[in-house]
């Protein structure tokens, strides 16, 4: 059963040089207990689409349709002060810059505990605090409650806001790029200790990336995105074993693999389009070795034998001579 629903999601921004659309009629969902990954390049519409699901996008008329449902209730039509009650007690985010989202002039423990507190939380905030920090692995935990972001690493940062977010053990948490400016040895830390408190709370998470290396190892599903369009969504091991939109190989194939003569890097062929100047039909026919006339015309996710979704004419028409 799906905790969350999206459907149809839209966002839109006006700009200097016309509307931008970041989302276009985006619908996914996610069970209990499982986790999705967003991947697709920058600018492919990942954060905005996740902010518009938490309803953090501004302004707040760019969301222009769709429904995001949780718990059976929409959050798109639910009033603010409601809204407010359930994030952090239920859906929680984890933010791609720690340093600019703790606030330089409190001490790690005053904004931890502050949370704690304002969602009434049983217990003392304070033990809670240093429970939560030591279970993320910040080392001395009731020391390091009286320091300030400043005197944290990148990667102590990041697992402070992990704690944050958790603390309320909510049962939805959207992960934005949560290990972006983090290095290599920091990275695979925070992705294990992200993971491994997501089986152990059995919260659902939304996990958006451009790196599918890790998408890999932490999610259950992928969906990957192009030009605010969902182009194909699979569970994890298929869409690395058998990807269906070209989009989704391209990306699989810029991966570094090793050794640069046996596996040489296959960067994305050409650039991303102008979403405010978007062309006909699929949206990556201008950079897609396999377009086809029927390319022109936009084609819609459609469900495969495999369970896979995808929107490609050419996948579609394979996938049913199979």
């Amino acid at each position: 059963m799906a905790l969350i629903e999206v459907r149809n999601l839209s966002t839109r921004f006006k700009t200097s040089v016309g509307e931008v659309w970041p989302s276009r009629e985006v619908s996914f969902h996610i069970g209990a207990g499982r986790s999705l990954a967003l991947v697709g390049e920058s600018g492919s519409g990942k954060s905005v689409t996740a902010r518009a699901i938490t309803r953090l996008l501004e302004p707040a008329d760019a969301v222009t349709g769709g429904s995001v449902t949780f718990h059976g209730r929409d959050l798109l039509a639910m009033p603010a002060a409601e809204l407010q009650r359930l994030r952090a007690k239920e859906i929680a985010m984890i933010f791609q810059d720690p340093a600019a989202a703790l606030n330089p002039v409190l001490t790690i423990g005053t904004q931890i505990m502050r949370i704690h507190r304002q969602h009434g939380l049983p217990g003392d905030a304070r033990a809670a605090a240093v429970e939560l920090l030591d279970r993320v692995g910040v080392p001395e935990p009731g020391k390091r409650l009286a320091q300030y972001p400043h005197q944290f690493s990148g990667g102590m940062k990041q697992r402070v806001m992990i704690a944050m977010a958790l603390i309320a053990r909510p049962s939805f948490v959207v992960a934005d790029e949560p290990t972006t400016a983090l290095d290599v040895t920091v990275e695979a830390q925070v992705i294990a200790l992200l993971r491994e408190l997501q089986q152990e709370m059995g919260m659902s998470m939304l996990f958006i990336s451009h790196n599918l290396s890790l998408v890999s190892r932490i999610c259950d599903d992928v969906a990957v995105m192009y030009a605010g369009h969902l182009v194909e969504k699979a569970s994890t091991q298929k869409l690395f074993q058998h990807p269906m939109h070209p989009y989704s190989r391209a990306l699989l194939s810029s991966i570094p693999r090793g050794n640069k003569k046996t596996h040489p890097l296959r960067p994305v062929r050409g650039e991303p389009p102008n979403l405010a100047r978007l062309p006909a039909g699929c949206p990556f026919r201008a950079r897609c070795d396999r377009v086809v006339d029927a390319c022109s015309q936009p084609q819609p996710l459609v469900t495969l034998s495999c369970g896979t979704q995808v929107a490609c004419h050419v996948a579609v028409k394979e996938a049913a001579h199979v």
